[in-house]
């Protein structure tokens, strides 16, 4: 077609490329909203500006108040800790998720430690299904805040939704820790 991929002066580039959001950003607002904006100004071809929310500073401290009012307050214990499903707690800290074993005492072992193939059936779930990182050191996986919405309320209630259908994969699998 002969035609320049992108112009030399970025500005006369009318278009966002996707590239980045085929890896684990895909799903999040700011890159929907991307996303969005490559497909029409691609069949448009004109320049329209892309939509790109305002994300505001997430604080740990406002997540787990939020949690704390939309969860069973019985599950709560040491202040940012909640068992979710028996044998599991999640921890809230500044900028993630962490979900853990509650039985296991030690701070550093790898999955070669889990010799239980319920433990190893569980960490598989979290990092195939639901997206979480790990392990890594105590944690069998993480999540960031960000993951879950842009605000401490919908990220409280998307963590809590989460929790529940992760409960809920667990028990349909019969996985007893």
């Amino acid at each position: 077609m002969k035609q320049e991929y992108l112009f030399p002066e970025f500005e006369t580039n009318s278009f966002y490329h996707p590239q980045y959001l085929m890896g684990r950003g895909k799903n999040k607002p700011i890159s929907q909203s991307i996303i969005k904006s490559f497909c029409k100004n691609s069949c448009e071809m004109n320049h329209v500006e892309a939509f790109i929310p305002s994300i505001e500073t997430i604080s740990g401290k406002e997540v787990m108040d939020y949690m704390k009012k939309a969860s069973e307050q019985e599950l709560w214990y040491e202040n940012i800790r909640y068992r979710f499903y028996p044998g599991l707690q999640v921890t809230f800290d500044k900028k993630t998720v962490n979900i853990r074993f509650a039985y296991k005492k030690n701070n550093s072992f790898s999955i070669a430690d889990y010799n239980n193939p319920d433990e190893k059936n569980t960490i598989e779930l979290l990092a195939g299904e639901f997206g979480y990182t790990g392990p890594e050191k105590v944690w069998i996986g993480r999540k960031k805040y960000s993951d879950f919405g842009h605000d401490a309320q919908s990220i409280a209630r998307n963590i809590c939704d989460e929790l529940n259908r992760i409960s809920m994969a667990l028990r349909n699998s019969h996985i007893e820790l």
